[in-house]
């Protein structure tokens, strides 16, 4: 699979997602995030921020990576992928401190579970996140190197 986007999200602390280049703020979002110490973070309590890369890929099948942490019990931290909007099509990772790890997916806005992994994240620890998506045949998500879901949802 080609790279179509990579970013380390090198920038000045307190600089805006939106204002750094390469993402879009999707209008279903609550909130601008921002980056502190080359991490992306909430800016601000109840803050909902989901982008889209200004590059758009080729074909159906994307690998996507991306390092999620909670910062605090309540925190829930996602990854999205293959997304054309949020009230579109997506499919989205999701842990946090007192939930299971969920991948979801949403079809012209109709969101379904299609599977899970029993293991709630730590506050501040990092965890590599990978999600293969194959063109709507199989999906795959690696959380630190292991492999935790595996679905062949087709639908």
């Amino acid at each position: 699979m080609s790279v179509y986007q990579s970013d380390t999200f090198t920038d000045t602390d307190g600089t805006l997602l939106s204002a750094h280049g390469g993402w879009t703020l999707d209008g279903g979002s609550t909130g601008d995030l921002k980056i502190v110490s080359n991490v992306v973070t909430a800016n601000g309590i109840n803050t909902a921020g989901v982008y889209t890369a200004n590059t758009a890929p080729g074909g159906n099948s994307h690998l996507v990576k991306g390092d999620l942490m909670a910062t605090d019990a309540s925190s829930k931290s996602q990854l999205y992928g293959q997304c054309t909007g949020m009230g579109a099509n997506w499919y989205r990772l999701y842990g946090s401190v007192f939930l299971d790890w969920v991948l979801e997916k949403s079809v012209s806005g109709t969101v379904t579970s299609i599977g899970s992994y029993s293991g709630p994240m730590n506050v501040n620890q990092f965890y590599a996140i990978q999600m293969e998506l194959r063109g709507g045949v199989s999906q795959k998500v690696t959380i630190d190197g292991t492999l935790r879901i595996s679905t062949t949802d087709t639908a």
